[in-house]
Parts: structure tokens; C-alpha cells; sequence
């Protein structure tokens, strides 16, 4: 059991962090957290949306910057966009012109 009873919240516009020594949780925690992993037990709340009953709006509503390289040798740029906003919950039918708006903005 890698976590156990653990609780905390974040203000609105908060940004926050985990620290401790190693194998303590924190990587389990944040995989939790953003839906990578599901938790045995508990829930998590983002805006009033739970995880488990509107994985998309609870994620969409999320950010997360990991400690090691998020990026995929194997893709190119359009093609990490196209896979975050699709892990982001953005329809599939609306996946291109998202992209677009992010590369005329950048």
C-alpha cells in the first residue's frame, strides 16, 4: 500500500507540490490524481466533480507538469497536442481546431 488516509485541498488558482523522501507516495499520489491510476478507496473532488462519475470534466479542469519529460520521442509536436487534448477530454471532432488555436496562439 503505497498511500493510506491521505486528504488534503488546494485553493482555486493554487499551484502545489509534494515532497518527501523517495518511495514515499508522491509519484502514486499524482498518478491518482490525474486519472492515471484509480485509488482502491476515496475520492477526489475537482470543482465538485468526482473522478468516478466525470472523469472528463474532472480532468479537463486539471493541470499537471511532472517531474521527468512529458514528451514522446516517437510523436511530433501536432501530434502531443492532438494526444493532450484528447487525454484533456476535448471531443474528438473538436481535437483540430483545438490544436490550431494552441499553434496560432504559440
Amino acid at each position: 500500500m503505497a498511500v493510506k488516509e491521505i486528504s488534503f485541498r488546494v485553493k482555486p488558482q493554487e499551484c502545489f507540490g509534494l515532497l518527501g523522501i523517495n518511495d514515499a507516495g508522491k509519484s502514486t499520489i499524482f498518478r491518482i490524481l490525474t486519472g492515471e491510476e484509480m485509488s482502491n478507496s476515496g475520492i477526489m473532488y475537482l470543482k465538485q466533480t468526482d473522478i468516478h462519475s466525470n472523469r472528463f470534466k474532472y480532468l479537463s479542469e486539471m493541470g499537471y507538469c511532472p517531474q521527468t519529460d512529458a514528451l514522446m520521442p516517437s510523436l511530433n509536436t501536432l501530434d502531443h497536442l492532438r494526444l493532450f487534448a484528447r487525454l484533456r477530454g476535448i471531443p474528438k471532432s473538436n481535437v483540430e481546431s483545438e490544436v490550431d488555436k494552441w499553434i496560432t496562439r504559440l
